[in-house]
């Protein structure tokens, strides 16, 4: 229960609409599409669009995306028999909470469902073809003060492995893990609440949680990588974003970097405790 009040109160206090606000504020999304660009196509993009042609796949994304406080909560009840492993759980989900919402001002960003396509938006029914949204420069574009700017890192993805890595020795959180990082991640770019620069950086972020609250033996190398993961991210975006669009292989070098060593670090550790 407490967990599940922490996170809705999270979501009405720092993501929920604000109907009342109005005007706009720079953000980088058009940075983060072009960096998308990057991997070939806009990935975000080409999710959404061929997601959509299945209303019961949309379906079962809408409920692991939406349940993810529901995962959550069982995830912490199932550590109750343990009290030290119960609070390190809640801590490692408040965590990411305050320091995602404190990374969130570093880069901006709403995610593509909220850039405006012509009169249109991404919920409106809209066939986006990559070649027609792609800026060919990065630039600074206003979106509605109603939005969250909760892009970068997916706090969605970040709490999902969480979950996973906290059972990942038992057999059952592994079956049930790995497939619920999986559907989040699709459920993200499908939604466009999110792009897939957003899911790299999601995996560094979630390491830096995870190594203060579970890292034991690795907390040093987990902090030091899921910082300096995190912060390239937000760096080669806002800064350098041409880097990544040189080779489609360097984008998904760096991708693949975020994503194969935080899984890497938090395995060594199971292997160093069996």
């Amino acid at each position: 229960m407490a967990i599940l009040v922490f996170f809705y109160s999270y979501r009405a206090i720092f993501l929920a609409p604000s109907p009342g606000v109005s005007g706009g504020a720079p953000t980088f999304d058009l940075y983060a599409l072009y960096v998308d660009a990057a991997f070939g196509t806009q990935p975000s993009i080409w999710v959404h669009n061929l997601v959509a042609r299945s209303a019961a796949l949309m379906a079962v994304l809408q409920v692991v995306y939406e349940g993810l406080p529901l995962a959550m909560g069982i995830a912490y009840a199932a550590c109750l028999n343990n009290r030290e492993r119960a609070v390190r759980v809640f801590a490692a989900m408040s965590f990411t909470a305050v320091i995602g919402v404190l990374c969130y001002r570093l880069l901006p960003i709403c995610g593509p469902a909220y850039l405006p396509f012509g009169d249109r938006c991404f919920y409106s029914g809209i066939v986006c073809s990559p070649t027609s949204v792609t800026p060919s420069s990065p630039s600074m574009i206003d979106i509605d003060l109603a939005w969250p700017r909760d892009g970068l890192p997916s706090l969605h993805l970040a709490w999902a492995l969480l979950i996973w890595w906290v059972h990942r020795r038992g057999q059952i959180g592994n079956w049930a893990g790995i497939p619920f990082v999986a559907l989040t991640s699709l459920a993200t770019l499908a939604y466009g609440e999110h792009y897939l620069v957003d899911l790299g950086a999601g995996f560094c972020f979630a390491l830096i949680p995870w190594a203060v609250c579970f890292g034991d033996e690795a907390r040093r190398s987990g902090l030091t990588f899921g910082a300096l993961g995190y912060l390239t991210w937000v760096a080669l975006i806002r800064y350098r974003p041409e880097l990544l669009s040189l080779y489609h292989l360097f984008a998904w070098a760096a991708l693949f970097a975020s994503v194969a060593v935080p899984l890497f670090l938090v395995y060594r550790l199971r292997m160093k405790r069996q």
